[in-house]
């Protein structure tokens, strides 16, 4: 019988696991003869958001903006916020997982479970997730189908899927005290985040669009509890356990935003994202699982009513179905990369960024070892690394960790985070139960055990070259054998060398007694010095053609025995499209815009021309010019000049920002990295006092020691 399982609340220290049911269907291929195997695989780092109301749309979790939590919560949450997010995981989370395979017509045999469909259905419910459909630039190839990805990090939404990694190593270890599988998470050093994590919809025959999971229990006091529990059940742990149901309490405090207000639904016309309002129901979306829009709406008091702390408002996404989307080839910045080809790859590269986490999810993998490619990846469970920390304005946070990439440009440091879960599995449900450990020397471990691979995979390496080596010596022994031993002797080389040296005296004997030749010798000395003092009838022309073209140098032959050459250089080098655009021609980074410039002989100059006249361009990050000083030098003397056309304002509500100008670009400093040198930091009050349209002007002063002088005016 499918009974929704009791939890323990948030833990005060350390870590806090939950394991999700629908996992414990498939551990039974490790304790049967199936011939699907059950392998930990993946795991997926978040930025669990704040706990509390919103007051511009940001994405925070708002437990009571589900209809069945708001019936038990009100419009505000009071108590232990820890307490009440382990609620809302037990409520809603496992108690629609149970649901779902409780239905007669669920197939316990299909590879997929419903799992991680329900939990990201929990997050965007409150309000937490919200989507956009996955561009060109994100998603590698429309024949996959479509794809999503989270909205753009800005200052009403902040990303909460930040990493996906592989699981490397497993450990299964019994003793006469003990028995538990060791599971072992590594996040690198080397890494950063998982640019623009994709999304799947997906749609399969135990988890569907339209599906509607009532509880109808026999006898009617549970029906607004927790499927399979009764109203005068405990909880161990102490916890609520009413059902955060989808559909839930009276029906006339629901509110949908239409045009510019918020608008009523009554009784006899409910109509919210769901079309039937049935008590103590769950829902999937209605409509399909392929919109990405959003909805607003509200529950409670009249929402159009100034501030109204007496209901709650969400922005809610339509997408169903939601799971992340663990193939690198449908990636572009994957597919489209030679030099990465995988996840591990991806997270070191230029696309990935510093993050922060606060929680971890398990995967797992179903398949069967003698067709891979009938395999699933599945959600196994979640890791909350911390427990909420309550706000003195209200609401609460889970502390995050800090991952940072190492950035060779600044010469900072990276980070790198190790943890382990000790995984018991039992036959007894009331003993069964998972320990965490989040070990401190793990990391440190875990690289040192990868440090020796890389040495061991080196060593045998070296080991086949030297092979190789000692065979060439040895080829090259014998051929010297072979040579001293078919060579003549030391008597006939002096013979021959005596007839050389007799031939040779011979020779300079005749030449020097030869009168004749002497003779023509100083004939022609005295002709071709007479040429030189131009005491001679003999013309003589030169070979203008040597004479060539160079960089600011033009050659005229137009006139016969006559070269005149002029200088042809103008005050600066201009390229074929010396204007360029930031939202074009720029790199965009979450931190940056970015644009090298080719370094050109002379003076240079490049005219930036976004914004539209008399309004300057909005910028939200840093811009960063780098000189690529790589095929042409700078040179004593040489400037740069750089314009903008309608101007940039640096400082504005996306905040404060500047322009680096940075060249070497071939590391002549040494400092270990390109571009090391910093020409400016042009500041955005710098700016300012320009009236956002500078004229900045770069002078060498030593090209050597990347010297210069900044003009701004």
């Amino acid at each position: 019988m499918n009974i929704t399982p009791f939890i323990r609340s948030i833990k005060l220290n350390g870590g806090t696991f939950y394991t999700f049911s629908s996992a414990s269907e498939d551990l039974t291929f490790t304790l049967s003869n199936s011939k699907k195997k059950f392998s930990f695989s993946k795991f997926a780092l978040l930025n669990i958001p704040i706990l509390g109301r919103p007051d511009n749309g940001q994405n925070y979790i708002q437990l009571n903006a589900i209809p069945g939590a708001y019936t038990q919560y009100g419009s505000s949450i009071t108590g232990d916020l820890n307490s009440k997010l382990a609620e809302s995981f037990q409520n809603y989370c496992l108690n629609f997982e149970t649901m779902l395979t409780a239905r007669e017509e669920y197939n316990a045999d299909a590879l997929n479970t419903v799992s991680e469909r329900v939990f990201f259905k929990w997050l965007k419910e409150t309000g937490a997730m919200r989507f956009r459909e996955a561009t060109v630039n994100e998603l590698s190839s429309t024949s996959f189908g479509s794809r999503f990805v989270e909205e753009d990090s800005s200052a009403t939404y902040s990303k909460i899927v930040k990493y996906l990694g592989d699981i490397n190593i497993i450990n299964n270890l019994k003793n006469r005290f003990n028995s538990y599988t060791e599971v072992y998470i590594h996040v690198p050093t080397s890494h950063g985040d998982t640019a623009n994590v994709l999304f799947n919809a997906v749609d399969d025959e135990n988890y569907y669009p339209g599906i509607r999971l009532t509880n109808d229990p026999l006898d009617p006091l549970n029906d607004e509890y927790v499927f399979g529990r009764n109203y005068d059940d405990t909880h161990p742990a102490g916890l609520d356990f009413h059902g955060h149901w989808d559909s839930d309490g009276t029906f006339n405090d629901f509110w949908s935003h239409t045009g510019s207000a918020f608008v009523e639904y009554p009784d006899s016309n409910f109509k919210w994202w769901y079309d039937l309002a049935v008590d103590s129901s769950f829902f999937t979306d209605p409509n399909g699982f392929n919109n990405a829009a959003n909805e607003d709406f509200a529950i409670g008091d009249d929402p159009n009513v100034g501030v109204n702390l007496s209901n709650v408002k969400v922005k809610r996404s339509k997408l169903d179905g939601i799971s992340v989307e663990f193939n690198p080839a449908i990636y572009t910045n994957i597919a489209s990369d030679l030099n990465v080809k995988n996840f591990g790859e991806y997270n070191s590269s230029a696309y990935a960024k510093n993050f922060e986490f606060n929680a971890v999810l398990i995967y797992y993998d179903i398949y069967d070892p003698l067709n891979l490619a009938d395999r699933a990846t599945n959600l196994f469970g979640i890791l909350f690394l911390d427990n909420v920390d309550p706000n003195s304005t209200g609401g609460g946070l889970i502390p995050t960790l800090p991952k940072i990439k190492p950035n060779e440009l600044i010469q900072s440091n990276g980070n790198a985070y190790a943890f382990k879960l000790n995984l018991k599995f039992d036959a007894t449900a009331e003993t069964a139960g998972v320990e965490v450990s989040i070990n401190d020397y793990n990391t440190l471990s875990l690289e040192l055990y990868i440090d020796a691979l890389n040495k061991l995979n080196k060593s045998s390496k070296l080991l086949e070259e030297n092979i190789h080596l000692t065979s060439d010596l040895s080829s090259d022994l014998q051929n010297l054998k072979e040579l001293v031993e078919t060579t003549e002797t030391a008597d006939e080389f002096l013979s021959r060398l005596e007839i050389l040296e007799q031939k040779f005296e011979d020779a300079e004997n005749v030449f020097l007694n030869n009168e004749n030749i002497i003779n023509l010798l100083e004939r022609n000395y005295l002709e071709i010095t007479n040429i030189y003092r131009n005491v001679t009838t003999v013309d003589m022309s030169y070979n203008l053609n040597v004479i060539t073209e160079g960089d600011g140098i033009n050659i005229d032959r137009n006139t016969r025995n006559n070269v005149r050459i002029n200088n042809s250089r103008q005050s600066f080098t201009i390229k074929t499209n010396p204007k360029k655009s930031i939202e074009t021609d720029f790199e965009h980074t979450e931190n940056t815009f970015s644009y090298i410039h080719q370094m050109l002989p002379f003076d240079n100059y490049l005219r930036i021309t976004d914004g539209i006249a008399n309004v300057p361009y909005d910028v939200d990050r840093d811009i960063i010019l780098y000189v690529n000083d790589e095929t042409e030098s700078w040179r004593k003397g040489q400037r740069m000049r750089l314009s903008f056309e309608n101007g940039l304002d640096l400082s504005n509500t996306n905040g404060n920002f500047n322009f680096y100008i940075y060249t070497d670009a071939l590391d002549v400093l040494n400092k270990g990295f390109i571009y090391s040198s910093e020409i400016a930091v042009i500041t955005y009050t710098q700016f300012e006092e320009k009236n956002n349209k500078p004229v900045i002007e770069i002078i060498c002063l030593n090209p050597e020691t990347f010297e210069f002088v900044i003009d701004i005016f």
